[in-house]
């Protein structure tokens, strides 16, 4: 494959891991936090083919530790949610881009 799954294109300039974020943005949720691996180039992050709207804006968060499993990610997401005391979060993987609002 030779990149993460997550900058693979669904569809021209709609890539896996935009759909899965367009989702959750639109199903209510107050903010968004992203964690992924240090190297992580982040071009996946918005669909390219809509240039013209604005730019949502996500908390990113580096987990040095990722390539350990995806439990860690989760510890990591956690632990920079969590001192902002949340009343409740979601756990939703962008890889996963069939998923949608109505659903979460």
């Amino acid at each position: 494959m030779g990149e993460t799954k997550l900058s693979l294109e669904l569809s021209p300039g709609i890539t896996l891991g935009s759909r899965a974020l367009r989702e959750m943005r639109q199903c209510g949720l107050d903010s968004l936090t992203v964690v992924v691996r240090p190297e992580d180039p982040l071009l996946w992050l918005y669909d390219r083919k809509d240039y013209r709207s604005p730019l949502a804006k996500y908390r990113i968060v580096a987990c040095k530790e990722a390539h350990l499993g995806m439990s860690h990610s989760i510890r990591e997401g956690l632990a920079a949610l969590l001192s902002d005391e949340p009343d409740a979060i979601v756990v939703a993987l962008a890889d996963q881009p069939f998923i949608t609002a109505a659903l979460l």
